[in-house]
């Protein structure tokens, strides 16, 4: 693990940590892995929360451990920057910076507020969400009602005038609410661990969350996304989860409700599901890049029927022609089984595009042969600036490819 300040913006430094590997070796490729950003708690909290409760992604994932501006070991700035819209913008500018795209984004309680107005901001960004044990919006009632229900009345009062009024009652909260964030007993040096900042704590709470509402924005998202939240959960009531799955419109959502976890246990205990989460990003990709492999091919088949039909002419081509062709237009096959080498390729997409190649072997009859390829290759050149994100590659798959370049190389 790597500990470093990024400048994000005009001087502003994020304190941030990356633990694991972008591009792990397998068989005799590079294979790159999916990224997961984490959002910490809060506001006036640090990172260090994930690592004394791991979030358990590490083996499949390179994590980013970072503070929000104004939290932590990150540079404080100007008040007027510490909101919602600027932390937001804060993950774009902080994976730029850091060369990171497509994103899994996990926020978790403050840090899922940040990542709800993310998504509203930058639907486009991420790979997939995370939103765990938070909430759109504070209703108080609701917040004060659970932990009465857990913890009497006062932690009820407690609760009530920490969320109106701030760090200035936070003792009482410390004493007969905190207890309640967890079923277990709670290890006590957690908490001294972090790198607190009350001004920006009160500066949120007093503020812009007494008036906020995420939900409307959440309609953006188009994403997978995640929802984890815990039955017994006084701060984030599992109902306000309930109201994010709903504002989720658009989305690909996975709602995980844990029974018996409270707000430090929820996340830990849905460990599978955020696992299973991490994979979900890549299915998605998959569809999109068969669909686009779908569309070139369909264009590319119109066109040689289109040809055929003008010209009024058949030529018989064989293996041997085949072979002629490929040494035809070996630029644009160049092109695209560099793609295949350097990036990872879902099975079923390689197989698809093989088909193409035995389309040599298929298509005895059919007019202006070589006209037609040319087209065929245009089409499958085009595909090299659309693959993206990938899948593993067989080593089947790549010995069939390797022997076909070699092929091509040695006709040269």
């Amino acid at each position: 693990m790597r500990s470093m300040r990024i400048d994000i913006d005009g001087g502003l430094r994020l304190f941030v940590d990356v633990d694991g590997l972008a591009l792990v070796p397998e068989a005799s490729m590079m294979v790159e892995r999916p990224t997961v950003v984490l959002l910490h708690g809060g506001p006036g909290s640090d990172h260090s929360w994930f690592k004394s409760s791991p979030v358990g992604v590490s083996d499949l994932a390179q994590v980013v451990y970072y503070d929000h501006r104004g939290n932590g070991r990150s540079d404080r700035g100007s008040s007027e920057d510490w909101t919602l819209d600027v932390w937001a913008d804060d993950v774009v500018r902080l994976c730029d910076t850091l060369g990171i795209e497509r994103p899994i984004v996990l926020g978790e309680s403050f840090g899922g507020m940040v990542a709800q107005r993310y998504l509203a901001r930058h639907p486009g960004h991420p790979a997939g969400v995370v939103l765990a044990c938070t909430a759109p919006r504070l209703d108080l009632d609701l917040v004060a009602a659970t932990f009465e229900r857990l913890g009497g009345p006062r932690a009820a009062d407690a609760a009530r005038a920490f969320w109106t009024e701030g760090p200035v009652a936070i003792l009482d909260y410390l004493e007969h609410c905190m207890p309640l964030y967890s079923v277990e007993a709670g290890d006590d040096a957690v908490l001294g661990r972090v790198v607190m900042n009350l001004e920006v704590m009160a500066h949120f709470q007093t503020g812009e969350q007494m008036e906020m509402d995420l939900a409307p924005g959440l309609a953006a998202a188009t994403c997978p996304v995640l929802v984890v939240g815990g039955e017994m959960d006084p701060v984030c009531p599992i109902e306000m989860s309930e109201e994010i799955v709903a504002a989720l419109v658009d989305a690909d959502v996975t709602f995980e409700r844990v029974p018996g976890a409270s707000h430090d246990d929820a996340r830990s205990s849905a460990t599978p599901a955020i696992r299973a989460h991490i994979f979900v990003y890549e299915a998605s990709e998959a569809r999109d890049l068969s669909a686009a492999l779908g569309r070139h091919l369909a264009d590319a088949f119109a066109q040689l029927r289109e040809v055929r039909t003008l010209r009024q002419r058949q030529v018989d081509i064989g293996l041997g022609f085949g072979v002629d062709v490929l040494f035809a237009q070996r630029n644009a096959i160049f092109q695209l089984l560099d793609v295949f080498f350097g990036h990872r390729v879902g099975h079923s997409v390689v197989r698809l595009l093989f088909r193409v190649f035995q389309l040599r072997r298929r298509c005895l009859h059919f007019a202006a042969a070589g006209l037609e390829f040319v087209v065929l290759a245009e089409h499958l050149a085009e595909l090299a600036s659309e693959l993206r994100v990938f899948t593993r590659v067989g080593v089947e798959v790549l010995s069939i490819l390797g022997n076909i370049l070699l092929l091509i190389r040695r006709d040269t």
